[in-house]
């Protein structure tokens, strides 16, 4: 494909560098999907496609035509619900900061792997404003998904003043990847770690999920990947 004027070009990464210049200083209020579903009111638009011929078997006349199907060269168009979009089901807002314990080195190198900024706290943070997630009830599918049982979650977040444990680590909320961090971080939601089996040792109901949420600004140093 032919590039694109230089005119667009240059508008686009002006647009992509404020917008980046703008999250790194922190969106916390805005509300960002964690589930979500297809939506209910798909859009009605007019969609070609090519008829289809049975053959009277099951033979397979070209690539990508199912068996006992031939192409016939007509074309027709046809008002057709279309599902391009989907509604949100679960929002968050990204907090200040999230703590997750340096010995889950599984979901810190999948947290680095998205190019998520993976920190220790400074030595005269001792103690903090967190919310804990409290599990209510766990559910696992009994049908494998690409190698994985899916793991939900349901709860609550609870507020508290807490002692940080020396071992933990922070997850800052005004980075680039933030809304990835969210994703990824936060218990109900239905693609992050949780879902695929990664905190899987240390969820049941009645415990607390081992990532905290830090509603208040925090600070954190520089941490070498290992």
């Amino acid at each position: 494909n032919p590039a694109p004027p230089i005119d667009n070009v240059t508008a686009i990464r002006r647009i992509a560098a404020r917008a980046d210049s703008e999250f790194a200083r922190g969106d916390f209020t805005t509300p960002i999907p964690i589930r979500s579903r297809l939506t209910t009111s798909p859009a009605q638009v007019p969609v070609t496609f090519e008829v289809m011929a049975h053959t009277g078997d099951s033979s397979l006349t070209q690539p990508g035509v199912p068996r006992g199907f031939r192409r016939t060269g007509l074309m027709r168009t046809q008002t057709m619900p279309v599902y391009l979009r989907f509604e949100p089901l679960m929002t968050r807002t990204i907090p200040r900061a999230w703590l997750i314990p340096a010995a889950d080195t599984a979901a810190i190198a999948l947290l680095r792997a998205h190019d998520i900024l993976v920190e220790r706290p400074t030595s005269g943070m001792t103690s903090a404003r967190v919310s804990r997630f409290f599990i209510d009830s766990l559910h696992t599918e009994q049908r494998e998904f690409q190698g994985h049982h899916e793991t939900s979650l349901a709860g609550s977040w609870r507020d508290t003043t807490a002692q940080i444990p020396v071992d933990m680590l922070i997850v800052r909320g005004d980075q680039l990847q933030a809304v990835a961090a969210l994703c990824l971080l936060d218990p109900e939601s239905d693609d992050g770690l949780v879902t695929w089996n990664v905190f899987d040792a240390e969820l049941a109901p009645g415990k607390t999920f081992p990532v905290c949420r830090l509603p208040a600004p925090a600070v954190a140093s520089p941490l070498c990947a290992s």
